[in-house]
């Protein structure tokens, strides 16, 4: 029939309907977008010239890292412990205790959505009311046991960007010299690296996917007043209506290599067409970032983008 095309043409080949179909559902397993790796440039020491890149660092184990941490304000060894107390925390040794707020406070990389927050419970928060050093090991311990959580954002905000910064503060005691020791609170570490935080953009409902639009540039805009968030790796979905008038890949571009994250590892991207990867990849590849290295996924396979 003329003006028909045949079964056989374009528009109706093998799988081409399955695929139209499978770019645009977002949730699809295989719509896996470019992965940025930020390495650190190595140069060399007579010529100054870069001669390749160092290995992006990893996160050090929670327990020894809070063991630092906590043995720098308290200004003691982890090995320190007091026999004679009526506290049968104090009887045992700093890194043991630590082991012991380590279950109070979860730190596996289980995933933690910032848009039902859980409210922590009341038993696990009474610990930092036991004495004054029991607080600052535990306040350091839920500190940092965040960063080792997968921190899923749906909901923006300055308070989200506080939230993410929030750091134990000094008690009055910390002061009182008749305690019999010094609280060294300025050593502690308030630059924590998260492990990995997942930003999802867009929503199925129009209103919402504006609210939450407007909040993430409130969000971003929040962060870059201070030093950089740092991130091992940064997750960015994209879900129903992310894209709007004025607010597009140009956009998003923008505001991830805005001064707001400092990346550790990688930048991934997940939930974007295919025109969506493309425009991302040149975007990003015109930033000319000498840290950035642009891969595309395929079949678990990472080929870098030149």
């Amino acid at each position: 029939m003329n003006g028909v095309a045949s079964p056989g043409g374009p528009l109706h080949g093998p799988g081409s309907a399955d695929s139209i179909l499978q770019d645009h559902n977002r949730r699809h397993p295989s719509n896996r977008g470019p992965v940025v790796h930020f390495v650190k440039p190595a140069y060399d020491r007579e010529t100054h010239s870069r001669c390749g890149s160092e290995e992006p660092s990893k996160q050090p184990e929670f327990h020894d890292l809070v063991v630092g941490e906590v043995c720098k304000v308290i200004n003691k060894s982890h090995l320190d412990r007091e026999p004679a107390s009526t506290c049968y925390l104090d009887r045992l040794p700093v890194n043991v205790r630590l082991r012991i707020f380590g279950f109070l406070f979860p730190h596996d990389r289980s995933v933690l959505e910032v848009e039902n927050f859980p409210p922590t419970e009341a038993t696990n928060l009474a610990i930092l009311r036991t004495s004054h050093q029991i607080y600052h090991e535990a306040s350091i311990a839920l500190f940092h046991s965040l960063a080792y959580r997968r921190v899923f954002l749906k909901n923006y905000g300055a308070s989200t960007a506080y939230l993410l910064r929030r750091f134990p503060r000094e008690l009055e005691s910390c002061h009182w010299k008749w305690l019999g020791s010094v609280c060294y609170n300025n050593k502690l570490d308030i630059r924590r690296a998260f492990g990995s935080i997942v930003l999802s953009l867009g929503d199925r409902s129009h209103e919402l996917a504006v609210h939450r639009r407007w909040n993430f540039s409130i969000f971003i805009t929040t962060l870059r007043m201070d030093v950089p968030l740092r991130v091992h790796d940064l997750t960015i979905i994209a879900t129903d209506n992310w894209k709007m008038p004025g607010f597009d890949e140009t956009h998003l571009t923008q505001d991830l290599f805005s001064g707001a994250f400092e990346i550790l590892g990688r930048m991934m991207f997940k939930g974007f067409t295919r025109m969506e990867r493309k425009r991302l990849v040149t975007l990003i590849l015109a930033k000319r970032d000498p840290r950035a290295q642009v891969m595309r996924r395929s079949d678990e396979v990472e080929v870098q983008v030149k």
